[in-house]
Formats: C-alpha cells, sequence, structure tokens
C-alpha cells in the first residue's frame, strides 16, 4: 500500500506528507520495534508511488533506494508476512 492510499484508507487526508514524514515515521518504527506484540519495523509496509520502497528505511531516507536497501525491504517484509500473513507474496 502506497502513503497515499494508506492516508485515504485511514482517514489521514490526502497528502502524505502532513503525517508520512520522518519524525512520525521514526516513531512508528521505535514504537512498533519495542512493542513486545510487534517487534518489528512495520513501516516497512507502506511504500513511495514512484518507487514503490518505502520513503525512509531504518531511520534513512530511500528515494531512490540503494541496491543495500531494496534487499533490506525484501528481509523486512518477508519477516512481517512470515510472522502476520504466512503465505503472503512478498511486494519485493
Amino acid at each position: 500500500m502506497s502513503y497515499g492510499e494508506f492516508g485515504r484508507e485511514f482517514n489521514l487526508g490526502d497528502n502524505p506528507r502532513v503525517w508520512a514524514n520522518k519524525k512520525v515515521l521514526d516513531e512508528v518504527a521505535t514504537s512498533c520495534r519495542e512493542d513486545p506484540k510487534i517487534r518489528l519495523d512495520l513501516t516497512f509496509l507502506l511504500r513511495n508511488a514512484e518507487t514503490m520502497y518505502p520513503s525512509f528505511m531504518d531511520g534513512k531516507p530511500s528515494k531512490p533506494p540503494t541496491s543495500a536497501q531494496m534487499v533490506r525491504a525484501r528481509e523486512m517484509a518477508q519477516a512481517i508476512i512470515d510472522r502476520f500473513g504466512p503465505g503472503t507474496p512478498n511486494p519485493y
């Protein structure tokens, strides 16, 4: 799901720049990693509509993503899939 699709789906607005910024995403990522029920960075689930990868990975910009960031996105997506949606195709 892109940032824009997520914003529309959850009534955050049509402009993802308002809520999908580094400060907010870093806080969400930290909160998810520290939550004993989650323990994964769920911000990897949201993708930039142009690059089809997260705009920030591990607190660093990824527009466009580096080769290492592409690998990291695939690994994190697979960990999330394995935990919460086994059998779901990995988007990366």
